[in-house]
């Protein structure tokens, strides 16, 4: 059973189960986690059908101070398709092109140290594995991204895309480097052409950052290895309702950040977000064919979707622009996922035929308490190679780690859960051949 951020005697949520082997039969054993990281959080307590799992030896990561925001995702991103081996890659190329003298930009070294983190979670010691600190990389990640140097809470949605935004930046910068020279009689035209790439360069990091905060899209090549991973495209088709005249625009997204109502689904928020846009009165639209203001629609349809497909339930509401995030009213019902999720009927008729297989979740990372103060878990299906159960899914709880069934994840997070930890952000993968979960939806 998983670990909960809450302390309380009753809940099955308060303790931390291992495995012990006596023969050929598995026991489980229930432990009180220590005082020190017992953690406090507002909902009721979770009452968990048995597990069948048993305890696995994999390395947690320390929390430094309310930085559960960051281990969460760095335990999914770990396991994510793809990724690591990605992310190795680029940090060995990087270290065979890198050359003594001036210190790295900051998103190179964030880069660097990540890699030297999953380094070291992957080869850790088994079975007796101990938590490993994240601290470097914070260090680096605070370098980068002034935002997160406060001790307070801070938002796990936030740091994903920061962190995939500096992880893009550097593998872009690494793209556009020159080749290292290898006759002294060609470094004229090396040190010219490094000034060109150099104003290249910057031009491109302001692009880039732009185009990440505007929603712009951009080019496939710029994407990078990242990009390939995460980044997909829709269409937003705007029709005059005058002159029948069709006007499409693209934008690439590296997430899906949806609607969330009280006792809703994901199909709910997905088509509330896809759903037409009426543009009338006093909000019409200007036509270049008509060379006027005209009552038009929009329809946004996904073009494309990566490997990996981002969902982020937008759980806190603001009641106004002027209202603090702090208070802004949180919804705390759980949503319906999918398990398998479908989204051709969302899609271009040429994006749909490619998105007849469904997409399969396998990670979660879910939040309680309250906007500002609460606790991050993160869950994950146990990549193969683990010896546990098939379908088993791993709960991390900052230092602690347990193993759960999918039936325990579909159960923690049901509509009808009383459970305090809500998701806030989906991951979905192609669907493999091996999957076999039916879908929900």
């Amino acid at each position: 059973a998983p670990c909960f951020p809450r302390t309380d005697r009753n809940s099955i949520s308060a303790w931390t189960c291992t495995s012990m082997s006596a023969g050929s039969t598995k026991r489980l054993k229930l432990s009180r986690p220590s005082i020190g990281s017992s953690r406090q959080s507002s909902g009721p307590a979770l009452k968990m059908p048995g597990s069948q799992a048993c305890g696995v030896a994999v390395p947690g990561l320390i929390n430094l101070g309310n930085t559960c925001y960051l281990n969460a995702p760095l335990q999914i991103l770990l396991r994510s398709p793809g990724f690591a081996e990605e992310l190795k890659r680029a940090h060995t190329s990087r270290e065979s092109a890198s050359r003594g003298g001036a210190p790295s930009p900051p998103a190179d070294q964030l880069l660097a140290e990540l890699a030297l983190l999953f380094d070291t979670m992957t080869r850790a010691p088994l079975p007796n594995c101990r938590p490993v600190t994240p601290s470097a990389l914070l260090s680096k990640l605070r370098d980068r991204h002034p935002i997160f140097r406060s001790a307070g809470q801070q938002d796990a949605q936030e740091l994903l895309r920061c962190l995939l935004l500096s992880l893009q930046e550097a593998s872009s910068r690494a793209a556009r480097s020159p080749a290292p020279a290898t006759d002294r009689s060609e470094e004229g035209e090396e040190k010219g052409a490094r000034k060109g790439e150099k104003e290249g360069e910057e031009e491109g990091v302001e692009e880039s950052a732009g185009q990440a905060a505007g929603g712009g899209a951009a080019g496939a090549d710029d994407a990078g290895w990242v990009g390939q991973l995460f980044e997909g495209e829709v269409e937003y088709r705007t029709r005059c309702l005058e002159c029948d005249s069709v006007r499409c625009r693209y934008e690439v997204f590296s997430e899906l950040s949806l609607p969330v109502h009280y006792h809703s689904s994901l199909h709910w928020s997905l088509s509330r977000y896809f759903a037409e846009e009426q543009f009338r009165g006093a909000n019409r639209f200007y036509c270049d064919e008509c060379q006027a203001l005209t009552e038009a629609t929009r329809t946004p349809r996904i073009r494309s979707v990566a490997p990996i497909l981002t969902v982020h339930l937008k759980r806190f509401q603001q009641a106004s622009a002027s209202q603090p995030i702090a208070e802004a009213r949180r919804v705390t019902s759980h949503v319906a996922a999918p398990s398998l999720l479908q989204l051709h009927r969302w899609a271009t008729a040429e994006c749909a035929e490619a998105l007849k297989d469904p997409l399969h979740l396998y990670a979660i990372v879910a939040h309680s308490g309250r906007s500002g103060c609460g606790h991050y878990t993160g869950y994950v299906e146990a990549p193969p190679g683990l010896p546990v159960p098939p379908q088993s899914w791993l709960c991390f709880d900052d230092e602690q780690c347990s193993v759960l069934t999918a039936e325990d994840i579909t159960t923690l997070f049901a509509p009808t859960s009383q459970s305090p930890a809500l998701a806030c952000l989906l991951f979905y993968r192609r669907k493999r051949c091996d999957d076999n979960i039916q879908s929900e939806m």
